[in-house]
C-alpha cells in the first residue's frame, strides 16, 4: 500500500526542511553561530538570526544533510532513533490521542538532539493510497489549507540521518474503521523511493482552496499556477522530492 510524504515549502518557515544551498556554514560563521552540536537552532544566536531571516532553519536542514557522518556514528543512530522511536510510538499509541503529528515529531527531535543526533523537523503532505481491492479511495493530508483549517500542517515527521523519514503518527491519525484496519505501526526509511506519479495540485491542496482559486481565476487551477499561489514551492520541490514506501 503506497504512502507518499511530501515537504511543503508553506511548512518550511516553521520548521527546518531540505533546500540546497551553497555553503550554510558561512552564513554560521558570519552571524556568530556555533554550529557544532546537534540542536545549534535553539542557541541564542540561532534565534536571534532567525527572526531576522526565517528561511534560516533550512539552512540548518541543508546544513545537516551535508554532513559526512562516520560509520560508526551512522550506526549509533540507526540504533537510538529505533530505540527511541519505539519508545515514542508506544506512549502514543497508549495515550490514543489521535493527529498528533507535530506534537510526537517535536519530541522525538528533542529525544533524539539530547542524544547528540543530529536531526531537524519536516512538516508537508501525506498521500495514502489503499489497495485497490479494499475499494478504498485515496486519503489525503494537505500541505496547503484553507484558512478555517485549524491544522498547521498537513503532516510532519522527522529526517534523522541516516533515515530520511521518522514519522511516529501516520498510522495514528483520524481515519475511519475500514481504512485503519491497513495502518499499524510507523515508518523509517534510509532510500526514498520517487512516486511514479507527478504531483498534482490535488496532493498539495484541500479541496476548499482548489475550489477559491477556481472562483478566483474563473478556470481550475493548474501546477503552473503555484508560483502565484505558493511563491517558491514549485522549485522546492525539487530540491526536496516526495518519498514513497509501501
Amino acid at each position: 500500500m503506497p504512502i507518499e510524504l511530501a515537504p511543503s515549502e508553506r511548512a518550511m518557515w516553521q520548521k527546518p526542511v531540505r533546500v540546497r544551498t551553497e555553503k550554510p556554514t558561512d552564513d554560521f560563521r558570519a552571524l556568530g553561530i556555533d554550529f557544532a552540536n546537534p540542536g545549534f537552532c535553539d542557541t541564542p544566536a540561532f534565534q536571534g538570526a532567525e527572526r531576522q531571516n526565517p528561511r534560516l532553519l533550512i539552512k540548518y536542514a541543508q546544513y545537516i544533510n551535508a554532513l559526512t557522518l562516520t560509520p560508526e556514528y551512522l550506526e549509533r543512530s540507526r540504533g537510538m532513533v529505533r530505540d527511541t522511536a519505539d519508545f515514542l510510538h508506544r506512549e502514543l499509541v497508549a495515550d490514543g490521542r489521535r493527529g498528533a503529528c507535530i506534537d510526537i515529531s517535536g519530541t522525538l527531535l528533542r529525544f533524539l538532539e539530547r542524544q547528540g543526533i543530529w536531526a531537524y523537523f519536516v512538516g508537508g503532505g501525506l498521500r495514502v493510497q489503499f489497495p485497490a481491492r479494499s475499494g478504498i479511495g485515496t486519503r489525503w493530508f494537505w500541505p496547503l489549507m484553507h484558512g478555517e483549517n485549524p491544522a498547521l500542517m498537513g503532516h510532519a515527521w522527522v529526517c534523522a540521518p541516516p533515515f530520511k523519514v521518522v514519522d511516529l503518527s501516520f498510522s495514528i491519525q483520524p481515519y475511519q474503521a475500514r481504512e485503519q484496519r491497513y495502518l499499524n505501526g510507523y515508518v523509517l526509511i534510509e532510500e526514498c523511493e520517487q512516486p511514479p506519479e507527478e504531483t498534482t495540485l490535488t496532493d498539495l491542496m484541500e479541496p476548499e482552496v482548489r475550489a477559491e482559486l477556481r472562483a478566483a481565476f474563473r478556470r481550475p487551477p493548474t501546477m503552473d499556477d503555484l508560483p502565484q499561489v505558493a511563491p517558491g514551492l514549485r522549485e522546492f520541490m525539487v530540491d526536496f522530492p516526495s518519498c514513497k514506501t509501501t
